[in-house]
């Protein structure tokens, strides 16, 4: 069974970097009593995909990871029970076999960006983001962008905050991910849950 879920990862979650990341979610499963299907070979390791690995102490509010399992009855409920503090299962979808792989599903990214003060203008950002800023809007202190993905690359919000603010320590910036978007694609059905379309 192919399942791509939709979790949220806030608060000092975020500080967990990817790799560690990876293994506390299979240790999750195991806890939860789900098996993971494997990969073959020597050094066979839990089948799964994120999205689009967030850096670390970035949060994610609608995240989105690809899993296969032999069973899958219950995966949310079971999965939330023992989630630590900061990591939620928000749902599950389940896909066919030939579904496209989440990780070429991303075709652009949400932030939201907490500024250390407000901006008259965000002619900053576009300097420095280019080709891959496709939105920015500013709100009082908060910065909203949505960013190109293209070959599963983009540009950090970090760094395009901080070319507003030089000589601020970006990891000083609070920021949260708030969407993993996808074009509209007759490829894509069912419509994973937490996975957005760009107009």
């Amino acid at each position: 069974m192919r399942l791509i879920l939709s979790y949220a990862k806030l608060g000092p979650m975020a500080f967990v970097a990817h790799l560690d990341f990876q293994q506390l979610w299979w240790r999750i499963f195991r806890l939860a009593g789900i098996t993971l299907e494997m990969t073959q070979g020597y050094n066979p390791r839990p089948k799964m995909r994120f999205a689009s690995p967030l850096a670390t102490g970035f949060q994610g509010e609608g995240e989105l990871l690809e899993v296969f399992l032999e069973e899958g009855q219950n995966v949310v409920e079971r999965l939330n029970l023992v989630m630590p503090q900061g990591l939620k299962v928000l749902a599950a979808t389940q896909v066919p076999l030939a579904f496209p792989k989440v990780t070429a599903l991303v075709d652009a990214l949400a932030y939201r960006v907490k500024l250390p003060h407000p901006l008259d203008s965000h002619e900053c950002i576009g300097r420095e983001a280019g080709d891959y800023l496709l939105n920015a809007k500013l709100e009082g202190q908060e910065l909203n962008l949505l960013l190109k993905v293209e070959n599963q690359r983009t540009i950090r919000p970090d760094i395009l905050a901080g070319a507003c603010f030089p000589g601020f320590d970006a990891r000083g910036f609070l920021i949260s991910r708030t969407g993993i978007f996808a074009r509209q694609n007759e490829k894509i059905s069912p419509l994973p849950a937490g996975l957005l379309l760009l107009d």
